[in-house]
């Protein structure tokens, strides 16, 4: 029995001596990690600082003060590391350290750490976005901005972005989705009028390849959301050349409205002809009277005024 207490007082005199013996080797490395953070070595302490937390682990419940200091400083070095890489444009290293430190900030309860982490985190990935966008690299812009809206999905910038992007993309869904939750997010303005001009360059191409139905479609879009001069103009030579004079008019006389009748010669002649056709010789009198000054129309608005349609 006496042999047996001796043996027990042994054991536990050599558990104290080993639990001391790890308290000193992860208060050490705690000690390194702070005096080289002072230093400015950040990613040597954070690697003591990472050591003596996993330390602090295996010792228990005595070291829970310990693990709570590097649990503290752990997420304040990894952002200053990160921002180090971002001020060296290692925007790829900067946003695997912050990645990583938001999963370890959740871990150990420190909000405030993780929120920071993911603000900073989501301006490098809209930074990087800003600059495929300006490369015209617009798939991998796309693929930068959706990295920000996944870790803030309010951020209304970068779903106007993403519209941006998928519209010089000729994505349509795309455009339309990103630029509808844009708006909702306090880009309305720029946002109709990035998915108008969408629309109208749409139009233009479709008008220039003669694909007129097409045209009147995506001139009346845009013109629906922004009533510019160009949507009417371009849906109104549309529809003049797929023979719908009716909405030619309605269009080209709007478009001549806003564009205070400069440079509208071009469409006085469609309007003429489209009255014209409809059998409305007032009105056709009219813009071809408008046109008998135009040298590139003179001789032809004369004839129609006093031969054809003998205007009084």
């Amino acid at each position: 029995m006496k042999r047996f207490a001796t043996l027990l007082t042994v054991a536990v005199l050599a558990a104290f001596q080993l639990y001391a013996q790890d308290m000193e080797s992860a208060t050490q490395r705690y000690n390194e990690g702070a005096q080289a953070l002072n230093e400015g070595n950040k990613e040597v302490a954070l690697a003591c600082f990472e050591d003596a937390l996993s330390q602090a682990y295996f010792i228990g419940s005595e070291a829970d003060e310990l693990a709570f200091n590097c649990q503290k400083n752990i997420p304040i070095v990894i952002i200053a590391i990160a921002k180090d890489c971002i001020n060296a444009s290692d925007t790829e290293k900067a946003i695997a350290i912050l990645s990583d430190g938001i999963k370890k900030a959740e871990e150990y309860g420190q909000a405030s750490a993780e929120a920071d982490m993911t603000s900073l985190l989501t301006q490098v990935y809209t930074t990087e976005g800003n600059k495929y966008l300006n490369a015209k690299d617009y798939a991998k812009a796309i693929e930068s901005y959706r990295q920000t809206v996944e870790l803030n999905p309010s951020d209304g910038n970068a779903w106007f972005r993403i519209g941006q992007a998928a519209s010089r993309l000729e994505d349509e869904q795309m455009t339309v989705e990103a630029l509808e939750k844009a708006s909702e997010l306090g880009q309305k303005a720029n946002a109709g009028k990035e998915l108008a001009t969408f629309y109208l360059k749409r139009a233009n191409k479709a008008l220039n390849s003669k694909d007129y139905a097409s045209a009147i479609a995506d001139a009346e879009k845009s013109a629906s959301i922004l009533a510019s001069a160009a949507a009417y103009q371009i849906g109104g030579r549309a529809a003049f050349n797929n023979k719908d004079y009716a909405k030619a008019i309605e269009s080209l006389e709007t478009y001549i409205s806003k564009s205070s009748g400069k440079n509208v010669n071009q469409e006085l002649y469609f309007l003429a002809i489209s009255y014209e056709t409809l059998g409305n010789k007032d009105k056709a009198c009219g813009y071809y009277r408008q046109l008998m000054d135009v040298p590139q129309f003179k001789e032809y608005a004369t004839h129609k005024v006093n031969v054809e349609l003998k205007c009084q």
